[in-house]
């Protein structure tokens, strides 16, 4: 019995396709004709046109969607998202959040005694 190692790399999956093959014809150089001069070659080249006249012409060049840094991520807004409404202001941190976290914890146990509360009279 031979042992079968799970972590063995295995040959499951598609065989690959061969390449097709293409066939090109070559033209054999013809020797009988005399290669082009410089002047021949570029009869009426014309200079290109400066780059900045192109970008005027064509307008401004668009510029890239501001994203949210990884300084300024949050929950709603994760690091690499357009920054659609300017760079964010920053924020006051709250010195005490342990309040919230109370006063959160408190409303939860009024609205449970008071779902308790409707459920009992429906129910009597």
């Amino acid at each position: 019995m031979t042992e079968h190692d799970p972590h063995a790399p295995t040959t499951a999956g598609p065989e690959p396709e061969p390449a097709p093959v293409t066939v090109t014809e070559v033209t054999p150089p013809v020797a009988d004709v005399p290669a082009p001069t410089a002047a021949q070659a570029h009869p009426a080249a014309e200079p290109e046109p400066d780059v900045a006249q192109a970008t005027s012409a064509a307008g401004p060049a668009p510029e890239p969607t501001p994203v949210v840094g990884a300084a300024d991520a949050t929950w709603g807004r994760p690091a690499g998202s357009a920054l659609l409404d300017g760079p964010p202001a920053a924020a006051p941190v709250d010195p005490h959040p342990e309040k919230l976290v109370g006063a959160a914890f408190g409303g939860g146990l009024v609205l449970a005694l008071l779902l308790k509360g409707m459920a009992k009279r429906r129910h009597a």
